[in-house]
């Protein structure tokens, strides 16, 4: 796009950014927030149960997600994650993977661990 002026830009900005459409933007965010919690956990049931239905057992996802010792474990990986992309972003080409990779191994370690470690 290009704007003549920055009323122009402002004006087309304004269209965009009513409150229906923030409302929308910010229950995407907090969904995915939720998901991005949640989904670490059912797929942990699911490789150690060796059952697909074990990731929708919604009551024992919760049960484990919600300790404090599973919250501290996402919010490291969660950190360690952005760091390790934000490193390895300035790698053209293949930073994306290697941080990608790494981080996927280093974060379910993590969540391994911790599944070991939480007593339900």
């Amino acid at each position: 796009f290009y704007f003549k002026n920055i009323k122009e830009f402002a004006t087309i900005i304004n269209l965009f950014l009513t409150p229906e459409i923030m409302g929308y933007i910010i229950a995407a965010l907090v969904l995915g927030f939720i998901a991005a919690y949640l989904v670490p956990m059912a797929l942990i049931l699911y490789t150690v149960n060796e059952e697909f239905s074990y990731a929708f057992n919604h009551r024992e996802v919760l049960k484990r997600a919600l300790t404090k010792k599973y919250a501290v474990a996402w919010a490291v990986a969660s950190v360690y994650s952005v760091l390790l992309s934000s490193i390895f972003g300035f790698v053209p080409f293949v930073g994306a993977i290697i941080s990608g990779a790494l981080s996927g191994i280093t974060s379910y370690t993590i969540y391994g661990s911790v599944y070991r470690e939480i007593k339900v």
